[in-house]
Order: C-alpha cells, then sequence, then structure tokens
C-alpha cells in the first residue's frame, strides 16, 4: 500500500499558502509535492495498482495539478499554466471514469484556460478545446461567459468586454486576467471614438474607456496624442495607440 502522507501533508501546505495568498511558500511546496507525486503508480499514464487505491492518488494528483495550474496563473507564469493544464487533462478526461466523480474545480479551471488563449491571441486552440469539452462542462456559466467575451471579441463589442473587464469579476483569478485585456480592447475603442468624432468631453471619454477618473482619461488622451484643453479632447482621427 502506497503511503500517501507525506504527499498529503504537502497538498495541504500548498493549499494553505495558495489561500492565503503566499505565492512563494505555495511554490516551494508545489516543487517539493511534485516529486511525491512522482512514485505514485496509480496516476496517469500508468494507472496501476488496486482500484481503490487509484482513485485515492488520483484524487490527490487530481488537486495538485488543479493548485498548480492557479498558482501558475496567479503568478503571470504562462509556460507554468499550459505545463499544468496538459498534465490535468487526463483526469478530465481519461482517468473521469476511475476517480467516480467530477472536480468541482473543474469548469473554472477550464473557462481559465480558455480565457489565457483568447489572450495569447490562439483563437484556433481556443475552438479546438471548447468542441472536446465534457457537455456539462461546456454548458457552465464559468465557461459560458468565457464563450460570450469570444464573441463580444470577434464581433468588436468592446464596450461589452470592457464592462466584464472592470466589473469585479468575484473569481480573484479570472479577474486578474480580465484586466490583462483592458489595453488592447481600450486601444480598440479609441480608435473607433477617433473615427466617428472630433471633441470629447474628459468625462465622456473616461466613460467610453471605463476609466476610473478624468486624470486618468486625460493620461490616456495625451498618451494617444490627442489635444487636451480644459475639460475638452480634440480627437486625433483614427489615433488608437497608447495604453
Amino acid at each position: 500500500m502506497v503511503d500517501l502522507s507525506g504527499a498529503r501533508a504537502l497538498l495541504q501546505q500548498l493549499q494553505t499558502s495558495y489561500d492565503a495568498g503566499d505565492l512563494d511558500k505555495a511554490k516551494a511546496a508545489l516543487d517539493r509535492l511534485k516529486v511525491e507525486l512522482l512514485r505514485l503508480p496509480g496516476l496517469p499514464p500508468q494507472y496501476s495498482g488496486p482500484e481503490g487505491a487509484v482513485r485515492e492518488q488520483l484524487l490527490l494528483g487530481r488537486q495538485t495539478q488543479e493548485l498548480s495550474f492557479l498558482l501558475s496563473v496567479s503568478r503571470g507564469d504562462e509556460a507554468g499554466a499550459a505545463r499544468a493544464w496538459a498534465c490535468l487533462k487526463p483526469y478530465y478526461s481519461d482517468a473521469r471514469r476511475l476517480l467516480g466523480s467530477a472536480s468541482a474545480q473543474e469548469a473554472r479551471i477550464t473557462s481559465l484556460r480558455l480565457l489565457s488563449l483568447l489572450l495569447s491571441r490562439r483563437g484556433s486552440d481556443f475552438c479546438c478545446e471548447l468542441e472536446a469539452l465534457p457537455a456539462e462542462v461546456a454548458a457552465s456559466p464559468a465557461v459560458a461567459h468565457t464563450c460570450e467575451l469570444e464573441a463580444w471579441l470577434a464581433e468588436g463589442s468592446y464596450n461589452r468586454v470592457l464592462a466584464a473587464a472592470t466589473g469585479g469579476d468575484p473569481d480573484p483569478v479570472r479577474a486578474a486576467l480580465l484586466r490583462q485585456l483592458l489595453p488592447t480592447v481600450r486601444n480598440q475603442v479609441a480608435a473607433c471614438v477617433a473615427a466617428s468624432c472630433e471633441a470629447v468631453t474628459l468625462s465622456q471619454l473616461a466613460a467610453l474607456l471605463r476609466l476610473d477618473s478624468e486624470d486618468q482619461a486625460r493620461r490616456a488622451a495625451l498618451e494617444r496624442g490627442w489635444e487636451v484643453h480644459g475639460q475638452g479632447v480634440r480627437l486625433a482621427r483614427g489615433g488608437g495607440a497608447g495604453g
């Protein structure tokens, strides 16, 4: 019988550190836990051992890889998140029957993976991974919302994307990813505004770009080479560059 006590203790350290926001400590625990997982014969691709023992090991492995993915995204480690997702996929596909139950985190993590593909402008990968999802995961609110974002970006509904990205998503990891969309989408909105009118007020510009203040609107205008006079902004036609 494989002793899982050491791995479980490290998993608890990882979970506690991650929940506390101590990402460096969580990473140290994860690195040690990965070494422990290497000696477990019940994990993919072997699935070796009595069914009950394999299930216990798979549950531990799945939770580890889910936390590895979340930790990598939280640290801004795109390569680490991609590796964690690759390790997770067997748990969400081949090992689903052996595990006996779906993960409560599967829809959330899948939606974050899809969102990261959008951020990387990997549209074909987004579509391929979406098509391969189990029906219940694809229909989940988290994945459905990410699909809405993809559709809005494709059709140029940038105001909707801005609203979603600045609306205070309750998932802090998702909220951080959504904020990464803001510079690109604001540039698109700014280009549309500059193409359609000659001047706006700072308050109008702040509302259009979903900025928090007129001072931010002033900085955004100046970054784009627009003229600011008092409360008014004179737009350079087609000017969309800037942050």
